[in-house]
């Protein structure tokens, strides 16, 4: 069993950073506030709510709304084609054929991931996450809804961030670092780093999950 990140990993939206911070300040707008920059944009996202409620902004309305935003781009994004799963996702298939099985991982809410997945062509198993302030890099949150889709605790995660990798460690399984661009990387020391998709199966059979 593997469990696979959504954004970055498996699906591509251009720049992700850029693209977060535009919707953040649309649905920011949106609440009433104005002239949102990136570094309080990354506090709320990261951090806590409470730079929302200085700026008397009620914090659930403003992730409702980003929540509806974010997933109007998505689906328009799509469409257009600027959002769509990687080519190295076909591997996917061939873990299947091999009985590997796999389930998503992902800080978006349930209804945006399950509508990126299907946008993109990819299949929806089980999907550990919920809300954008969501389960990365909680370990106990993550196991508790691993229990809730019986996914066992011998696995891996695949992902592309250090906050994948410091999931992985919270959970104390193999984090496996998806890096195409080869650019650097600042983050927990992953037990491998593969360039692509294609690279898993021989990765699983190492771990003994293939």
């Amino acid at each position: 069993m593997i469990l696979l990140d959504v954004d970055g990993t498996a699906v591509g939206w251009g720049d992700y950073h850029q693209r977060y911070f535009s919707l953040m300040s649309k649905a920011y707008g949106m609440c009433g506030g104005s002239g949102l920059t990136i570094e309080e944009g990354d506090e709320i996202f990261f951090e806590s709510d409470s730079l929302l409620r200085e700026r008397k902004i009620d914090p659930e309305r403003f992730w409702n709304v980003l929540e509806k935003v974010d997933m109007t781009e998505r689906l328009r994004s799509a469409r257009s084609g600027d959002l769509g799963a990687y080519e190295d996702t076909s591997a996917l298939y061939r873990l299947t054929v091999e009985g590997i099985h796999y389930a998503w991982i992902t800080n978006l809410p349930y209804a945006v991931a399950t509508a990126t997945l299907s946008a993109c062509g990819l299949e929806n198993p089980a999907v550990i996450g919920g809300n954008y302030r969501g389960h990365k890099p909680d370990g106990g949150r993550v196991r508790r809804e691993m229990a809730v889709h019986q996914i066992p605790d011998a696995c891996a995660l695949v992902g592309n961030t250090d906050v994948d990798m410091q999931t992985a460690l919270a959970l104390d399984v193999p984090g496996i670092l998806v890096n195409r661009s080869g650019n650097g990387y600042n983050g927990p020391e992953p037990y491998c780093a593969i360039d692509s998709l294609h690279g898993l199966p021989e990765v699983l059979k190492k771990l003994q999950l293939l």
